[in-house]
């Protein structure tokens, strides 16, 4: 099928990040490439709109643009709906897990992805998904 993206991945190539930003810009470039199937939910885009607005206080114009490009880069991303939302509630409750987290678990249930890019040890906790890191994908 492919892989689900976390995030943070999609973030530590925008911000350089110095531990894993070479690693995360290696990976998208084999997205665009075509060489990677990858996914992610619509949700991602608010979570980057977020981080780079509230973490690293970036204008609108200017978050913008990297938007833009980040929907550019090959990623599939996939529908959210309420369906997706009751799911991510239902997750979130039997997981004790972020209602973010529930919303990735449950797009990617609702896709028949079992894989997720991330660095987020949360997702470890959910029987039936798999998470691997950045270094895994070399």
């Amino acid at each position: 099928m492919g892989i689900y993206v976390d995030s943070n991945i999609i973030i530590f190539h925008l911000i350089s990040d110095r531990k894993f930003g070479r690693l995360a810009k290696s990976f998208l470039k084999k997205v665009g490439k075509g060489e990677i199937r990858a996914f992610s939910s619509i949700y991602t885009l608010v979570e980057i709109y977020a981080t780079l607005k509230h973490a690293f206080r970036i204008g609108e114009k200017r978050i913008g643009e990297v938007l833009e490009a980040v929907t550019l880069f090959g990623i599939e991303f996939l529908e959210l709906d309420l369906g997706v939302i009751r799911d991510a509630i239902e997750i979130m409750k039997r997981n004790e897990m972020k209602f973010g987290d529930a919303i990735h678990i449950a797009t990617m249930k609702r896709n028949g992805i079992s894989v997720i890019l991330s660095h987020d040890k949360d997702f470890d906790k959910v029987k039936g998904v798999k998470r691997v890191t950045l270094m895994e994908m070399k």
